[in-house]
C-alpha cells in the first residue's frame, strides 16, 4: 500500500519545553522538589553593597518582582523589577525582567534585557535565555550562536536541547541529532526523545524514529508522541501499528484534526485495497 498522499507530517511545536526543572524567569535549575526560584530572596544581597537605603529599596523591589513572576503576574513583576533596575541596576534584575517580558510574548523587550545582562555579566544563563528568546522569534541562527556560547561556558542538557531544536528548525537534522543525543545523555526526557525521533524521521531513518518516539511515550504518553510514531510506522508500511497509534492519539486528544485526517485516509486506502469496486 502506498504512502497516504505523502501527508506524513510530524508536528513540532513552536514552544518546546525541556523536562529539566528550570525557572523560566532566570532559567536557573531548581533543586529536586523545589517550588521556588533560586533567585527569590537574592535581593537581600543588594542591601549592604553600599550600605544605603537605595540598595534596601532595590532589594525589596527585586524580591517582590520575583514573587510576582512566580505568581504569574508578569506586568507587576516588570514594574517591580524596573524599579529595582532604576535604583540599582544589575545583571540578575535585567535577566529576570527579560524573563517576564518573554512570558508575555514580548521577545524583543526580553532580548534587550538579556543583552543588558550579558553586557554587565556575560554568563551561561543569560546567553541561554537570549538564545531561547531568539528561537521564539524564529531567529535560529542567532539562537544557535547564543546557545553555543552558553554551552561553551556551562554545558548542560537544557542548552544542548534548545540548540538541537534550533538546528532542527534550520533543517540541519544531523546537528540536531548530535545535540539532542547529548541532552538525552545528560538528562533524558520525553521531549528530547521526540525531537530526536522526528529528526531521524526527516533523515529517512524510520526505525530509529520509532525507537525514540517509543521512549518518549514510555516517559510521557502524549497524543503528539503517538501521532508521530504512527506516521513513522506508516513510512515503514506498518499500517496496523499506524492505526493503533493514531487511535491512541485521538483517545488522548479527540480534537486532533490532523490525526483524524491521517486515520481517515489510511482507512480509506485500506478499504480500497481490500474491497475494490
Amino acid at each position: 500500500m502506498a504512502c497516504v498522499n505523502q501527508k506524513q507530517e510530524l508536528r513540532i511545536g513552536s514552544s518546546p519545553e525541556h523536562g529539566a526543572k528550570v525557572c523560566l524567569g532566570c532559567d536557573s535549575p531548581l533543586a529536586a522538589g523545589a517550588k521556588s526560584c533560586p533567585e527569590r530572596g537574592r535581593g537581600v544581597g543588594k542591601v549592604g553593597e553600599a550600605g544605603g537605603v537605595v540598595n534596601g529599596e532595590a532589594a525589596a523591589c527585586f524580591d517582590r518582582g520575583v514573587t510576582c513572576f512566580h505568581q504569574g503576574d508578569y506586568a507587576a513583576a516588570i514594574a517591580d523589577l524596573s524599579e529595582a533596575i532604576r535604583l540599582a541596576p544589575d545583571a540578575v534584575s535585567y535577566r529576570c525582567r527579560g524573563g517576564a517580558y518573554a512570558e508575555q510574548g514580548n521577545y524583543a523587550a526580553a532580548i534587550r534585557d538579556f543583552s543588558k545582562a550579558i553586557n554587565i555579566a556575560p554568563d551561561a544563563v543569560s546567553y541561554r535565555c537570549r538564545g531561547m528568546a531568539y528561537s521564539q522569534q524564529g531567529n535560529y541562527a542567532a539562537a544557535i550562536r547564543d546557545l553555543t556560547m552558553a554551552i561553551r561556558l556551562e554545558p548542560d542538557a537544557v542548552s544542548y536541547f534548545y540548540r538541537g531544536v534550533a538546528y532542527f528548525h534550520k533543517g540541519n537534522h544531523a546537528a540536531a541529532i548530535a545535540d539532542l543525543s547529548e541532552a538525552i545523555r545528560l538528562e533524558p526526557d520525553a521531549v528530547s526523545y521526540r525531537y530526536r525521533g522526528v529528526a531521524y524521521f526527516q533523515l529517512g531513518n524510520s526505525s530509529a524514529a520509532i525507537a525514540d518516539l517509543s521512549q518518549a511515550i514510555n516517559l510521557e504518553p502524549d497524543a503528539e508522541f503517538y501521532y508521530c510514531r504512527g506516521v513513522a510506522h506508516s513510512q515503514q508500511g506498518n499500517y496496523v501499528a499506524t492505526i493503533e497509534d493514531l487511535l491512541m492519539a485521538l483517545k488522548i486528544n479527540p480534537d486532533d484534526a490532523l490525526a483524524k485526517e491521517h486515520l481517515h485516509e489510511i482507512l480509506n486506502e485500506s478499504f480500497t485495497l481490500w474491497c475494490p469496486r
